[in-house]
């Protein structure tokens, strides 16, 4: 269920922050919603009593984690119905714009646009809501937070242009 409602919320954020970074194409945002609903795909086969853990992860239980976006893009990479931007979407949503993410630590450049969309609003969502082991963060500090990470986890552009989004609402 948390997967479920988190997935559901980071299609509706990414179709909000693709539309204020000017993606207007019908096609493209229908493409970038269901890469986002896909996005945690992965986690299907990941163990429920990992997933929902209360309490802090083991660095065992972290690497299992951490395997979810190669086990989506496995998933989904024979399908003639998936873009290579919602592969993309999934495989890469936990990279790091400065490297140094993962599955492989790839810079900027080698991040798909939709990719980078989804890590800003992958990580909001998960900060802003409700997690096994812990309440939703109070927005001040989620802001401050992504702010933080600016230009090193987040393109700086895509997330200014959230924080924009945010703070207006």
């Amino acid at each position: 269920y948390h997967t479920f409602t988190h997935s559901t919320n980071v299609g509706f954020l990414c179709v909000m922050l693709a539309n204020e970074l000017g993606i207007n194409d019908p096609t493209e945002i229908r493409e970038i919603a269901i890469g986002a609903l896909l996005h945690d795909l992965g986690k299907l086969d990941i163990p429920d009593g990992i997933l929902t853990k209360p309490g802090k992860l083991s660095d065992h239980e972290y690497s299992v984690i951490q395997d979810h976006p190669r086990l989506g893009f496995h998933r989904l990479c024979k399908r003639d119905d998936i873009t290579h931007g919602q592969l993309m979407m999934v495989y890469q949503h936990h990279e790091k714009v400065g490297g140094g993410g993962y599955p492989v630590g790839c810079p900027r450049a080698d991040i798909h646009e939709w990719a980078r969309i989804c890590t800003v609003v992958d990580v909001y969502e998960a900060l802003t809501a409700n997690r096994p082991y812990r309440g939703p963060m109070h927005l001040d500090d989620v802001l401050e937070i992504m702010e933080r990470g600016s230009g090193e986890v987040f393109d700086s552009e895509m997330l200014k242009c959230w924080l924009t989004v945010i703070k207006s609402r």
